[in-house]
């Protein structure tokens, strides 16, 4: 039998950039809103199936670790994403399995080891508001774009009997992997070969000139491309500026640009690279045009 309560969650410590996600608002683009939503929606997914919530179910998204949250009711959780230590005063948890939390206990999410975003998913739904079919915050469509020290969430919380032992996942390494696939952008065949050549052959490092609205590449690609009628761009979309740096838009970017948009990230491919720290590598793999599809 399982049953249903509600309680709260204090923040007592934030960290640098913890929020409210979910799978993100679409269809309102032409009103310049953002998809917002997971920057890994494959580990968010992963920490909501392990409790057998829906895969796109909110979770607390947290950036880099440094956490602090206290619960006033016994809930059930999964932390999944980024490798790093938490648990209370006297228990260790681990990523990618089931967790019990008691009522008066404090939780604390150290600094990360590895990767750069952690899922804390509920057994039961957060009690945030809806803003046009999304619980995702972005401000000013939601009235905060994070949490902050003394900030409070209301949520519903399902209970049942479970075992630490079971449901639970091997991390994933996100710094083995560097290959990331591609679609060839609208403008990519406006390169030089030996552009296109470099863009394809050679890694390219995560900058620390990153956010929620993309990331920077350090590496330079020269070209001569002139900049193009302002035209839609999505989570995912790189941009090539005329000084040669690459910009991978993530999911709180902006609807329309200017830039030429060389290639496009696989939905995959956006989970790997919002896992990558500053200094560590990539390289794209280019996949066949979807167009005709």
């Amino acid at each position: 039998m399982t049953l249903s309560k509600n309680g709260t969650i204090t923040v007592l410590k934030p960290g640098p950039f913890t929020s409210i996600q979910d799978a993100g608002r679409y269809g309102y683009a032409e009103f310049g809103v953002p998809s917002s939503g997971f920057m890994d929606a494959s580990t968010a997914g992963i920490a909501n199936l392990l409790l057998g919530n829906h895969a796109d179910a909110p979770c607390l998204e947290i950036f880099g670790g440094g956490v602090r949250l206290l619960v006033d009711t016994t809930c059930l959780m999964v932390a999944a994403g980024a490798d790093g230590e938490l648990g209370t005063s006297n228990r260790r948890f681990r990523t990618h399995q089931r967790f019990q939390l008691d009522a008066g206990d404090v939780l604390d999410i150290y600094p990360f080891r590895a990767g750069q975003w952690m899922y804390l998913a509920l057994f039961g739904d957060f009690s945030v508001p809806t803003r046009f079919g999304s619980k995702s915050f972005y401000y000013p469509i939601t009235p905060q774009s994070k949490l902050k020290s003394g900030d409070v969430l209301n949520f519903s919380c399902r209970t049942f009997a479970h075992s630490s032992s079971n449901s639970q996942l091997k991390p994933h390494n996100w710094s083995a992997k560097q290959e990331v696939e591609v679609y060839p952008g609208p403008e990519l065949q406006i390169l030089t070969e030996s552009s296109q050549q470099a863009l394809f052959q050679r890694p390219f490092t995560v900058s620390s000139t990153q956010n929620r609205m993309g990331i920077q590449l350090v590496e330079r690609l020269e070209n001569s491309l002139p900049e193009i009628y302002s035209s839609p761009v999505f989570p995912g979309t790189v941009q090539l500026t005329p000084s040669g740096t690459m910009i991978v838009l993530m999911r709180d970017a902006q609807v329309t640009g200017g830039y030429p948009r060389i290639l496009q990230l696989t939905e995959t491919s956006i989970s790997l690279l919002a896992q990558k720290r500053p200094g560590e590598t990539v390289t794209f793999s280019l996949l066949p045009s979807l167009q005709g599809s």
